[in-house]
């Protein structure tokens, strides 16, 4: 397992097994940080891309979609600290 933790806040690179994954096929992704991940879901969903629900993460609202060259991409909003939960 390797993290990293970069400059102020909650910058992290991970590289360990995700235990929140459903499907293999989500194992290699990135996430982004949006500020109303239920807006952006709404968006998606009208512009016709796929929603993939996520397992729950505490104080991490996320879903993944896939982008048009197939990648699986996670995003979420921070509502607070999961370590704290």
């Amino acid at each position: 397992m390797v993290w990293f933790a970069a400059g102020d806040g909650e910058m992290e690179l991970h590289f360990v097994p995700d235990p929140y994954l459903q499907r293999p096929e989500e194992a290699r992704h990135f996430c982004l940080e949006v500020s109303n991940v239920d807006s952006y879901r709404s968006a998606l969903k009208e512009a016709g891309y796929q929603i993939i629900e996520a397992e729950p993460i505490p104080h991490r609202p996320r879903f993944f979609t896939i982008d048009p060259a197939g990648n699986h991409l996670e995003l979420t909003t921070i509502l607070d600290d999961y370590q704290q939960a």
